[in-house]
């Protein structure tokens, strides 16, 4: 059931109405109300019903009204349906025994989806629906198995089927046949010279490779890929993903025996097959976060004073949410963290008796805190502290 105003923008909708229905707390105007249900019809206007035949009753309040009852009756429908199956022999000729499940059924109504169904088993049944023009498109998710010859019991033209109801029609069934399957394959390769070649004794083990439909689906995950990967698959349109865990290794650009583009991606369409997709990769360079850290009390000009170096500081490293990545405990004044990825970094220290220096010259810590983005390395990281007063 649902209000509305005459230019019918909807007010309010009740969309399991039992029995009874209410729509209050209106203030005065015009309004008109609409139900429906399926399977039923509107009955004609009547001495219990204000409706009118086409489902709709306009009133304006005041006053209010308590008596715009709706009377329906059921209305026939009608029912699709049939049996799915393998046409293994190309004839269209129905096999009981080679019956096909999980075929994607989408029901159109004036073109436009109305109904879809997915997980199907053996057979099909799209009912309760009104007369009318229908069409059903069928297809296989993972295009394993194509629309099959449309001949005898095969009611499919090219995947789709049309009729008019009335009358009922059970025999809509549908063949397929199993999609020609095709190969895509290559190796993954560390590319130690830098100029995208594929050599055989650089081959790269412990890759991830994600096989993706059009829309973006995993299809196949290969982890700890040893040296070489390959997919049998339809034709159809793919693209494949490939990484290396905690980045150890990364892309490299698209160029010589490498399809991949420095994202780690690579797209295509099948057929034809395709036994070179290789994935180049090169290991990824790591940076260093390094500097000085010394007793700045007595110039407390930020100037680094190697006579006055500071031992058993705390130096954290951080990602910028706070998370701890790595702790150095200042020894002979110098700190280091190695063997980072590109990022974003901070950098927390912090003595006991101490407080951070003034934030200038050669004192990079501004309240005890550096932050940074690498690359590039920075080994200039210096860091001044003052004895707390006592």
């Amino acid at each position: 059931m649902q209000l509305r105003y005459p230019n019918g923008t909807v007010i309010s909708t009740i969309t399991n109405a039992n029995i009874t229905y209410t729509f209050d707390d209106l203030l005065p105007g015009q309004y008109c109300i609409f139900g429906s249900k399926r399977g039923f019809k509107p009955s004609v206007p009547g001495q219990y019903s204000v409706y009118y035949s086409d489902g709709k009753y306009c009133t304006t309040v005041p006053p209010s009204i308590a008596n715009a009852h709706f009377a329906m009756v059921g209305n026939e429908t009608f029912r699709i349906g049939g049996y799915m199956f393998i046409d293994k022999n190309n004839d269209g000729v129905m096999d009981k025994k080679s019956l096909l499940y999980d075929v994607q059924l989408d029901l159109y109504s004036d073109g436009s989806i109305y109904i879809s169904k997915k997980n199907t088993f053996a057979t099909y049944t799209f009912d309760d629906l009104r007369a009318g023009e229908y069409c059903i498109v069928a297809s296989y998710p993972n295009g394993s198995y194509i629309p099959g010859p449309f001949m005898n019991d095969n009611k499919f033209n090219n995947g789709k089927f049309c009729t008019t109801l009335p009358p009922n029609e059970d025999n809509a069934n549908i063949g397929m046949i199993a999609a020609e399957t095709l190969t895509i394959q290559g190796n993954v390769f560390n590319d130690v010279n830098n100029d995208g070649r594929l050599n055989m004794a650089n081959l790269l083990n412990g890759a991830t490779i994600d096989l993706q439909n059009q829309y973006g689906d995993s299809i196949h995950l290969l982890d700890n890929v040893t040296g070489s990967y390959s997919f049998t698959i339809p034709r159809g349109n793919y693209c494949i993903f490939g990484r290396y865990p905690n980045d150890t290794y990364i892309p490299i650009n698209h160029f010589g025996d490498n399809v991949f583009d420095a994202t780690g991606k690579y797209c295509f369409a099948i057929p034809p097959s395709n036994t070179a997709a290789h994935f180049g990769m090169k290991l990824a360079p790591r940076y260093q976060l390094a500097g000085i850290v010394w007793d700045d009390s007595q110039g407390q000009q930020g100037r680094i004073d190697t006579n006055n170096l500071l031992t058993y500081v705390r130096m954290e490293l951080q990602y910028p949410n706070g998370s701890m990545v790595g702790l150095d405990n200042v020894v002979k004044g110098a700190y280091l963290f190695d063997d980072l990825k590109p990022g974003q970094y901070c950098i927390v220290g912090t003595k006991d008796g101490y407080l951070p220096g003034f934030f200038k010259n050669d004192n990079v810590f501004e309240n005890g805190k550096y932050c940074t983005t690498l690359p590039p390395s920075n080994t200039a990281a210096n860091f001044a502290m003052m004895k707390i007063p006592t």
